[in-house]
């Protein structure tokens, strides 16, 4: 080899050896992994990564027949059939509920009832319709979307994905842990199984700042309790068999929303209980948070 070709060859190995660490293959995102996007004035959007995945959507016969035992009635559960469900995409979802601060900072107005409770509250008192319009003012990365979850991501996100321990609640078994709701949202202890709409004011009874009760397995707040969170799909019966990246009905009447909220029973705060209403419905216990995904 000639002096040439060893100077060609020394020249590669440096190249080589000196290629900037962020010019490599990116790493492959892992489930739990964070991301923070600025929303201006010192704002910030904490996101998760929630991976693909395959999961069972719903509750069991089992635990719907529970349900009614304790009071309820069958109508609130008959809509909540177990079925397999196929995420084959990845996305981002918001570490907590948006909150009062993001909403102010992003759209100029706060419309919650309970500014009381604080900037790192939840944002309540918007309808869906008012979601879509803050989730338009982002601004996405190529391929890439804000919007709200599908009903299925929210289960899925809600039951912690992956690393699901197939709990009721997001992340427990036990809504004291991990939520805001009748009978721990208050100055005193509510019986449950004793709700009265009157005794939600009289014991001032409000969202909380978020990040106060514990994560569930991919590290997100609040999914349980807090606020009812907006949904992207028009609310509909689920299907009998299983499905792949299901968005919902077609068409609709009603939004749906998840996760159950401060003023609601610990029942009516399982992950698999649907609620839905008109888009243009907005009341003091309804909120969202935000996804980012690939475009569909």
């Amino acid at each position: 080899m000639n002096g040439k070709h060893w100077l060609g060859l020394v020249a590669g190995l440096l190249m080589v050896w000196a290629w900037p660490a962020d010019a490599q293959v990116a790493k492959p995102r892992r489930v739990g992994d964070a991301k923070t996007v600025d929303l201006g004035g010192g704002v910030k959007l904490e996101l998760v990564w929630c991976p693909p995945g395959t999961f069972t959507m719903g509750s069991s016969r089992v635990e719907r027949r529970a349900a009614v035992a304790a009071g309820g009635k069958f109508v609130h559960y008959k809509d909540e059939t177990q079925h397999k469900v196929t995420l084959t995409k990845g996305f981002w979802l918001g570490k907590y509920e948006v909150t009062q601060r993001q909403w102010q900072s992003v759209m100029g107005k706060n419309p919650s009832y309970f500014k009381s409770a604080g900037l790192d509250a939840p944002v309540e008192s918007v309808s869906w319709n008012d979601c879509q319009e803050f989730v338009r003012r982002l601004t996405a990365p190529a391929g890439h979307e804000y919007r709200l979850p599908t009903e299925a991501e929210w289960e899925y996100a809600a039951r912690g994905g992956p690393l699901s321990k197939g709990s009721a609640y997001s992340g427990s078994n036990d809504a004291d842990d991990v939520a805001w709701y009748y009978g721990t949202s208050g100055e005193h202890r509510l019986d449950d199984a004793k709700w009265a709409a009157k005794k939600l004011s009289k014991n001032k009874c409000r969202p909380h700042p978020v990040g106060q009760k514990t994560p569930n397995e991919l590290g997100l707040y609040d999914m349980t309790g807090n606020v009812g969170e907006w949904c992207q799909d028009w609310y509909g019966d689920y299907p009998s068999g299983a499905v792949t990246d299901p968005a919902g009905a077609g068409k609709g009447l009603v939004r749906g929303f998840r996760g159950g909220s401060w003023s609601d029973i610990a029942r009516f705060c399982r992950s698999a209980y649907r609620f839905r209403y008109v888009p243009s419905f907005s009341y003091d216990y309804l909120g969202f948070r935000v996804a980012l995904a690939p475009v569909r």
